[in-house]
């Protein structure tokens, strides 16, 4: 694995987090 591909996880996981959360608050 890519530390590269790890580093996008670790970006990506928390604004889905956020969006979902944001969509589930409304």
């Amino acid at each position: 694995m890519w530390p590269f591909n790890m580093a996008v996880v670790k970006w990506s996981l928390p604004i889905l987090i956020v969006v979902r959360a944001s969509a589930v608050g409304r």
